[in-house]
């Protein structure tokens, strides 16, 4: 038989039908047992899965904008009463964390950052006096932060002077400074430091003072390091 060239039908064509009873034999080989293989672990590709979604501390120190309200209870009344307890809590913004060789602005709230105040901090006398140490702090940051939890958050004695605006109105200004944190992220020991100014101004915060009702809150906007 002769084929001519690309006339591939005629091959096709030639090949027989296979009979719908034939019987066709596979070769598997040698079939046998043995042995199971010994126990593995699988893994993933990340052995530390943990480590993105569990708070993790800090070691270094960070500087965030404060906008928060120190509070007194029983309010201050000037020279006429007896010692207060001041409580500062803050909103914590823009804080710079490092962590993890990474970098993020991350948020806090701080809370139960406690002293005791003497009655002559409620009138301009209040600048000849010492501003009282503050301890208890805690600062609880934004849940899409990893970053644990600061804890022991306190301050020594500070000072206080009277800044003035460019219209002439006079505030007053509050620093802290060789500040602490025990525990958590950011923790140190004296690198803390924290300098707020009241919204009142300096007048209204002394006629407040003077009240009969003394001065219960004052407002405040700032900066903190831990």
């Amino acid at each position: 038989m002769s084929i001519t060239g690309h006339q591939t039908e005629q091959v096709v064509s030639s090949v027989p039908t296979l009979h719908p009873n034939m019987d066709v034999a596979i070769s598997v080989g040698r079939v046998g047992t043995w042995t199971a293989g010994p126990f593995r672990e699988v893994c993933g590709f990340d052995s530390d899965l943990h480590g993105a979604i569990m708070a993790v501390a800090s070691s270094d120190t960070t500087t965030c904008n404060l906008t928060g309200k120190l509070t007194f209870s029983p309010a201050l009344k000037g020279l006429n009463s007896g010692p207060s307890t001041a409580t500062v809590s803050a909103n914590m913004s823009r804080c710079f964390d490092f962590s993890g060789h990474k970098f993020s602005i991350i948020g806090g709230n701080l809370q139960g950052l406690v002293g005791s105040a003497s009655p002559g901090n409620g009138t301009s006398i209040a600048i000849a006096h010492v501003v009282p140490a503050l301890s208890g702090g805690s600062v609880t940051w934004s849940q899409h932060s990893n970053v644990a939890a600061s804890s022991g958050v306190s301050f020594p004695a500070g000072g206080a002077t009277v800044i003035t605006n460019y219209n002439g109105v006079t505030f007053l200004q509050v620093s802290y400074s060789a500040g602490s944190v025990s525990g958590g992220s950011f923790a140190n020991s004296g690198q803390s430091s924290m300098t707020v100014t009241s919204k009142q101004n300096d007048a209204q915060l002394e006629s407040r003072c003077s009240s009969r009702r003394g001065v219960s809150a004052v407002t405040f906007d700032g900066t903190a390091t831990l």
